[in-house]
């Protein structure tokens, strides 16, 4: 029997078969709306109309990227070692705790 999470990366990555298929169908106009959306957000940060917070020092943000096995964590935990290595220590306890999370 499929595991409901090997389905669902199935369906993500364009197979599944016939069931795969309608389930995309159906989720397209959902899709369309959350593109709007974002669409709408951007816009409203493009033309000022939402808020930017600005910190006093650099900030590196690692995610969003997709679903998984972008290799968010792996870069999270290589990266300070560029950036500034005395930082390493409070990315690598962030980066350990991420990828200890299950879902």
């Amino acid at each position: 029997m499929t595991r409901p999470d090997d389905f669902a990366r199935r369906v993500w990555a364009g197979e599944g078969g016939a069931l795969g298929a309608a389930l995309r169908m159906a989720l397209a106009p959902a899709e369309a709306a959350f593109r709007g959306v974002v669409a709408a957000r951007n816009g409203a940060y493009d033309r000022g109309w939402l808020h930017i917070d600005r910190v006093d020092v650099p900030v590196i943000s690692v995610g969003n990227v997709s679903v998984g096995g972008a290799g968010k964590t792996p870069f999270a935990s290589w990266n300070p070692w560029r950036a500034r290595p005395s930082c390493f220590r409070l990315f690598w306890h962030l980066a350990r705790a991420a990828a200890s999370r299950t879902f």
